[in-house]
């Protein structure tokens, strides 16, 4: 579930707190004033893997650039993760 969506919110103002802190978690360490949370690894390397084949599909099928297949790779990227979250939210408010 994503930190800032209406259910986590809604759950936090009803007192339904199942979720561990991430600040105490051994997943995550810093850099400066930079927290690096190593639980979301694989799911950055996803997202990168996903907007590198949109890339290649893009630039063997429909002959695009390498700037414009990357622009269109990423895009396609961020559009699944919104919709992967969205899902995610809607069947935890259905719970």
């Amino acid at each position: 579930m994503a930190p800032d969506s209406k259910v986590r919110k809604r759950q936090n103002c009803e007192g339904k707190t199942d979720a561990v802190d991430e600040s105490n978690t051994d997943h995550s360490f810093k850099i400066g004033r930079f927290r690096i949370n190593l639980g979301r690894l694989p799911e950055l390397l996803l997202f990168f893997a996903l907007a590198g084949a949109v890339a290649y599909i893009g630039m063997c099928s429909y002959d695009m650039s390498r700037q414009m297949a990357v622009i269109t790779g990423l895009g396609v990227a961020v559009q699944l993760q919104r919709l992967v979250n969205w899902i995610r939210d809607w069947v935890a408010y259905k719970t």
